[in-house]
């Protein structure tokens, strides 16, 4: 008896010495850790039933509480999806405060949701839209600007061109409604941070127009240097640049610029405009 039991001495030593390294090194804790918290799991469940009948304001704060609870339990697998549904949630309840033309409490559902997850669009998106409802063109352009770069990083393309064509269609409005000043205002908050050839001949167009005629031809240089289009795309460039040759009495040089711009349809007024210089030198 004696003899048995002092064979079974060291292989109880060796268990004990192992679960004690287990539990110094917190390898134990860790595995309790990962282990889902039951209350946290039940909130989650909850969440789930509520966002598939759409009550998703309810919803967003259940899976809220349910990550409260998760990650003062330690359970970070819950605690995670619960996060990934609330910030998504944050959209969709805020578009519903947009909708009721309650922007504050929409505008603050898209700052949490962007608190939570920085990398989500949709949250830019929605607070662009807000913007734009506000006719708060120059916080809606940026808004959508950045939702474009969001976009972009999470391999969006799609929506970050239209982000973008967004943003720009604040100056191409403002050109169509010849409010020139506005073209000008609306192209810089543009410009702080992308740069297109439209938004360039926007902005020679409408610096013509207000009589700013080195401006103009800024404009016009950056937008031929950005576009890669046809021909045609870059003959109402050279036109504004021809115009702005003229009106400094730039004569030789205009002459060259409107003699670019003789295509499509600039053909015929760029020839006018040629025989008319070329008649008074």
């Amino acid at each position: 008896m004696n003899h048995t039991t002092s064979k079974r001495r060291p292989f109880s030593l060796l268990i004990r010495a192992a679960l004690a390294l287990l539990i110094t090194a917190g390898g134990l804790n860790a595995t309790f850790a990962q282990a889902p918290d039951k209350d946290a799991a039940e909130k989650y469940n909850e969440g789930l039933d509520l966002l598939k009948s759409k009550d998703y304001e309810k919803a967003l704060n259940v899976f809220l509480e349910s990550s409260k609870i998760a990650k003062a339990a330690g359970d970070k697998g819950t605690a995670s999806k619960a996060d990934s549904y609330a910030y998504r949630l944050c959209y969709n309840v805020g578009v519903g405060y947009h909708k009721n033309g309650d922007f504050a409490n929409a505008l603050q559902y898209f700052d949490k949701g962007i608190a939570m997850e920085p990398g989500y669009y949709k949250n830019y998106k929605g607070k662009a839209a807000v913007y734009k409802a506000q006719d708060n063109e120059e916080a809606a352009m940026e808004a959508y600007i950045k939702t474009g770069e969001v976009a972009t990083a999470s391999g969006e393309l799609e929506e970050r061109s239209k982000a973008r064509a967004q943003a720009e269609g604040f100056v191409a409005k403002a050109l169509q409604d010849k409010e020139y000043s506005k073209v000008i205002s609306n192209g810089n908050v543009f410009l702080k941070y992308l740069e297109t050839a439209d938004v360039h001949y926007y902005m020679a167009h409408a610096s013509n127009q207000l009589g700013n005629y080195q401006d103009a031809l800024n404009h016009a240089d950056k937008a031929l240097a950005l576009e890669t289009g046809s021909r045609a795309s870059k003959a109402k460039i050279h036109f504004e640049k021809a115009e702005a040759h003229k009106n400094l009495a730039q004569f030789q040089l205009a002459l060259q610029s409107y003699a670019e711009a003789a295509y499509g349809d600039f053909k015929q007024r760029a020839e006018h405009e040629i025989e008319v210089l070329a008649g008074s030198q």
